[in-house]
């Protein structure tokens, strides 16, 4: 029960923690560029891996490189935002859920573990939605918040199909628009540090 309540505390403070550290500017480019480095390193190094044993690799990657392209477009199109800001929210609810059932495991470490991701993943998400959606931001944290400790309470029966193929599609297929926020967040960086660099 701890580690669930840590977990989604960490998740829900994400937006204090972000207000903390941009009240010094200079580290905002590093949280920017550290936070797009966490999840391209758990989109490659979980996500995928994860998908891969389900579907096989040729189509994991052929998910997840169709969800990269997927948030290309909506970025080139703003009029499909909505379209994929539904889709974006069925691969968080997923993912949270699947946490949810990791908290309620019997593995210690998998907890922790959890608790110590929720923190770049909460504040990921805060940093790439809330500059130009802060309600849709919060709304998003409460969500994975909530579906996170219904993974948990329901974990019994969310683990009979967590290794389903239609659940490996959408969380790759998400994984790879986060693929897009991370871009985001690094190119961000770079050009604060482009222009520093200038002056």
């Amino acid at each position: 029960m701890f580690v669930l309540v840590a977990a989604v505390a960490v998740l829900l403070g994400a937006p204090l923690v972000d207000g903390l550290l941009v009240r010094t500017p200079r580290l905002t480019p590093g949280l920017d560029a550290a936070l797009g480095v966490a999840i391209g390193a758990a989109v490659f190094g979980a996500v995928l891996p994860w998908g891969a044993g389900v579907l096989g690799w040729g189509e994991a990657v052929a998910v997840l490189g169709g969800g990269a392209v997927i948030g290309l477009v909506a970025h080139r199109f703003p009029a499909l935002g909505d379209a994929v800001n539904a889709f974006a929210f069925v691969g968080l609810a997923l993912h949270a859920l699947v946490d949810g059932v990791a908290l309620a495991g019997s593995v210690p470490t998998m907890g922790l573990a959890v608790v110590a991701h929720n923190l770049p993943v909460g504040l990921a998400l805060w940093r790439t939605v809330a500059p130009e959606n802060p309600r849709m931001a919060r709304l998003a944290l409460l969500f994975s918040a909530f579906i996170t400790v219904a993974g948990w309470m329901l974990a019994a029966h969310v683990a009979e199909v967590a290794s389903a193929a239609p659940m490996a599609m959408l969380q790759l297929a998400a994984g790879g628009m986060l693929l897009h926020a991370a871009w985001h967040l690094l190119e961000r960086a770079r050009r604060w540090i482009t222009t520093r660099a200038r002056r």
